[in-house]
């Protein structure tokens, strides 16, 4: 018996166990429900989120909202191995809105039918004639007062309109004392009762026609009555009846619109094709800045100058009866005075220049230079000359509007100057004077040259003389002299050369350039023979270009020229290497 107790005690402490067991335990799953209008899919109430084991099942009620059903409204089932979201959709209920009139024969209703919760509805009530409106009641109490009643909808509504019978109304119909040309008479006439159809009779004098009846209210002008060919209906105010009688005839016409003349320019005569017109005794051109025409200008046919871009333009008719107007159509004048071209009014052989003409991004340029050895290049507003003459020379540019032809010429004068001759670039030796170095251009240096010294690529400041005699004697490093025989204002010198380079102390390896001469657009490269060197490309006036760091070895010169000559300079350790390049 012990035995069978024990063994059954120990059953349970082991079913108790693998009911603890979390490795036995089922998997739960995340249920999320969305709550959404169904109009919009915005969200009704916040999200249900709760957590459920596999295969438990589920029963979620939707909340209730006052207007709204929710589809569905319970939402089931049994949790799978995977979160679960569902959507409840809020659907607006329907509700039926009636309208009708007390008495039924006071006045109509319109605005009933069938309206979504919170749905704005506007409910009219229209008197018959004989009654008036009094209000809008609902299960007898007044809602409104007002013939157009506003209201939201929320549920279902029984409107009545309330009429009242109206006494008898009448107002007096007068005869304008102010008719010309023909006379007209009234029936009824007098007192008249509102609603009554009057007609009217309208006689022209011999020679007139009738033009138009008018009808309005006797102490406002500007309140009209309606017409419907020569009867109206009395309304609740005295009227004045009156008509306009005209000569027989018509109006001139004007048979076709007017198009827009082509561009003109300034200074020109604008070309104007008057339209086919019927009936006219006279016709004119009218011109006005601002297409108002309270100041008129006629056209007759004047130059019109670049301020009468813009203007409005029609064309005008008259006779006897009054004057028409074409449409309103605008006139173009180019001016084409803002185009200016500008650059380099002084140059060298050899060396590009950019032209450029300003305001002309909608005109057509034929460039043209008068040195017929130039290299040129245009490319859109710009164009680039490689000169090839010294003397004055002449860049030219016709630059013709697409739109209007008119054209303009524009045109520079230019010096160009020829660069120094390479027969007359020395070279440099070294002297002795008191037991000091110089340095003399030899042979034969001219006095009509200009110079300047350089100290390895940099110039050395008040050296421009013929020779180079440093009070402190000469520093090791590499020596150049720039001759010139042309000087800016500023003293620059321009459209020279350099000499050979001589070396003062031990002499570095040299470093290379190629391809030269080189295409424009191709890649130069530098062959550096010995340590880490700076590079520097000038224009062969003096101006530093493009400067970079060269190691040893081969490697590319990160610059794009354009074409002329350029001089490369290499420094490394104070050891100077130049070289004149070519680009074609």
């Amino acid at each position: 018996m012990k035995k069978h107790l024990l063994f059954a005690l120990l059953l349970l402490f082991a079913a108790t166990m693998q009911a603890q067991d979390p490795v036995n335990k089922p998997d739960t799953h995340t249920l999320k429900i969305l709550y959404l209008f169904e109009t919009d899919l915005t969200q009704a109430f916040d999200s249900f989120v709760d957590e459920f084991e596999e295969g438990q099942k589920y029963s979620v009620g939707s909340p209730a909202l006052e207007g709204y059903r929710p589809v569905p409204d319970t939402v089931r089932g049994k949790m799978p191995e995977y979160d679960v979201i569902d959507t409840v959709l809020y659907l607006a209920e329907t509700y039926t809105v009636t309208t009708m009139s007390e008495p039924e024969e006071g006045g109509n209703t319109s605005g009933g039918g069938t309206y979504g919760y919170n749905e704005e509805v506007t409910v009219t009530a229209e008197a018959n004639q004989g009654f008036q409106f009094v209000k809008w009641a609902e299960e007898g109490v007044q809602v409104s007062d007002n013939a157009s009643y506003t209201f939201t909808v929320t549920g279902d509504r029984i409107l009545k309109a309330v009429f009242e019978a109206q006494s008898v109304e009448t107002h007096t119909v007068t005869i304008s004392p102010l008719i010309a040309h023909g006379a007209i008479s009234v029936s009824p006439s007098g007192q008249v009762e509102v609603g009554t159809t009057v007609t009217i009779t309208a006689t022209p004098d011999e020679g007139y026609v009738l033009e138009r009846l008018l009808v309005y209210n006797k102490d406002d002008v500007s309140q009209t009555v309606e017409l419907d060919d020569q009867t109206f209906i009395m309304p609740a105010f005295d009227v004045m009846v009156s008509a306009i009688f005209d000569l027989v005839g018509s109006l001139p016409v004007i048979n076709e619109d007017i198009t827009a003349p082509a561009p003109i320019c300034a200074g020109d005569v604008l070309d104007l094709t008057a339209p086919s017109v019927s009936d006219a005794t006279s016709q004119a051109w009218q011109m006005s800045a601002d297409g108002s025409f309270a100041l008129i200008v006629a056209y007759e046919g004047q130059p019109l100058e670049a301020s009468f871009d813009g203007w409005k333009i029609r064309f005008v008719a008259s006779n006897a009866h009054g004057e028409v107007y074409s449409n309103v159509v605008s006139i173009t004048v180019k001016d084409m005075s803002d185009m200016v071209l500008s650059g380099d009014l002084n140059s060298c052989t050899g060396l590009a220049c950019t032209y450029t003409v300003a305001h002309a991004s909608d005109a057509a340029l034929t460039w043209q230079v008068t040195d017929d050895k130039a290299v040129i290049d245009p490319s859109g507003r710009s164009l680039t000359v490689l000169w090839g003459t010294q003397g004055a020379q002449r860049v030219s540019v016709l630059a013709e509007d697409l739109e209007s032809g008119c054209s303009v010429e524009l045109s520079l004068d230019v010096t160009v100057q020829s660069y120094i001759d390479d027969s007359d670039v020395h070279d440099i030796v070294a002297k002795k004077h008191d037991g000091k170095d110089y340095l003399l251009i030899y042979p034969n240096p001219k006095d009509t040259y200009k110079y300047q010294w350089y100290k390895d690529g940099r110039a050395i400041t008040g050296a421009n003389g013929q020779y180079y005699y440093p009070a402190e004697g000469l520093a090791d490093g590499d020596y150049q002299v720039y001759i010139s025989f042309n000087a800016d204002s500023n003293g620059n010198l321009f459209c020279g050369a350099f000499s050979a380079v001589y070396t003062v102390g031990a002499k570095k390896a040299a470093c290379n350039i190629y391809p030269n001469p080189a295409q424009m657009g191709e890649g130069l490269v530098v062959v550096n023979e010995g340590d880490e060197a700076e590079l520097f490309v000038y224009s062969l006036d003096g101006k530093l270009i493009h400067r970079q760091v060269v190691a040893n070895g081969r490697q590319s010169i990160s610059v794009e020229l354009p074409q002329g000559i350029y001089l490369v300079r290499i420094n490394a350790n104070e050891s100077l290497t130049t070289e004149r390049i070519v680009i074609q």
